[in-house]
């Protein structure tokens, strides 16, 4: 329901594809113990014929996701020793990033260390063309020679740090309140990235009081997450303008052929109902349908700037809406969560894990 959508503000069971999975259940796969298989962590041929194609995505995913938590549980490094933490940005998409970014910003103030970004390998350039978020995040370590730190790496290859295991154990007891005002704080565009991104916004000529809609396609789908109907985001967007003062919607998506679907459902059910949506024109043609992470990397560092702006654009959107409507699969979804406070926030799929 409406209500249920948004009465959780602190980070919900770090296992949600397995809460998906036993909402998604019949009656019958209950009582034939498909849930109890699923607790565990067991294979039983039999009982998994009977899950349709969705629930074997979603057992996969929390069996997963289940070993990653294991292995975060056991992390035991002891940051004592230490002065300052150094975070290294890469290959995953911005929305990851920076999410991760942040709680090693969480885990350095909660630990008295300095948290210091190395960004010479990062996808979108540097981070403090974006952000001017020192001292949250520090451009260049403030200990010098005396740099005793932590390294929190990700690798292609699979390769973590043991920092990187660290971080993410210390996530997983960190409440929504907490992280959202460390965000917040991080969260200081530069005076150039408010130019690029006012020039962005402009064009879609937004009333003051919109509701957002946050689209998730692309590599995320079949990987990570399922896809949600856009019917479903439909029926809960305008439920959003009827019980709110909102004077149009806006469509925010990596997929523009997604983002025109639901804006014509939207247009469909509503008669004179005011939607925008971004037309993508300059994003190059393989990129318009989905964020492809390999794609994504494969472009020139003019390109991905430029692409850069565009999601710092969207967030923008979606982070001044009087209502916001995402997905928590999403790691934008969940950043938008954290820069909002969770207010008016309704998830279509999971709840936010800080994740």
């Amino acid at each position: 329901t409406w209500e249920d959508k948004n009465d959780d503000k602190e980070a919900a069971p770090f296992n949600q594809k397995l809460l998906l999975l036993a909402s998604s259940m019949t009656e019958e796969q209950l009582a034939a113990g498909c849930l109890d298989v699923v607790k565990q962590m067991a294979g039983h041929q039999e009982l998994l014929n009977m899950l349709t194609s969705g629930q074997k995505f979603l057992l996969g995913r929390a069996l997963a996701d289940e070993q990653l938590a294991e292995a975060y549980r056991n992390s035991e490094l002891d940051p004592s020793g230490s002065v300052c933490l150094h975070f290294s940005l890469g290959f995953c998409g911005i929305g990851s990033e920076v999410n991760n970014l942040i709680s090693a910003a969480v885990y350095c103030e909660q630990n008295n260390l300095a948290c210091v970004v190395e960004d010479n390998r990062w996808n979108a350039g540097r981070l403090h063309d974006y952000f001017d978020c020192t001292p949250v995040v520090h451009r260049r370590c403030p200990h010098g020679a005396a740099c005793h730190c932590i390294k929190v790496t990700r690798e292609p290859s699979g390769y973590a740090s043991p920092g990187w295991f660290a971080v993410c154990k210390h996530a997983m007891s960190v409440p929504l309140r907490v992280k959202s005002e460390v965000a917040r704080r991080f969260w200081r565009l530069t005076a150039e990235a408010e130019r690029n991104i006012a020039y962005l916004n402009r064009e879609l000529n937004l009333p003051t009081l919109y509701v957002a809609v946050q689209i998730r396609r692309g590599d995320k789908i079949g990987v990570e997450a399922l896809a949600v109907k856009t019917s479903e985001y439909v029926k809960l967007a305008l439920k959003c303008v009827d019980r709110t003062p909102c004077q149009a919607i806006m469509v925010c998506s990596d997929d523009l052929h997604a983002a025109e679907d639901c804006a014509a459902s939207l247009r469909a059910a509503r008669h004179g109902l005011v939607v925008r949506w971004r037309r993508r024109a300059n994003v190059p043609a393989g990129l318009r349908c989905g964020h492809w992470q390999s794609s994504w990397n494969a472009l020139t560092p003019e390109e991905r700037r430029a692409m850069t702006h565009e999601f710092l654009a969207d967030i923008e959107v979606m982070r001044w809406a009087h209502t916001c409507v995402c997905t928590h699969s999403s790691n934008v979804g969940r950043l938008v969560t954290l820069l909002r406070n969770h207010e008016n926030v309704y998830s279509l799929d999971e709840a936010w894990t800080n994740s």
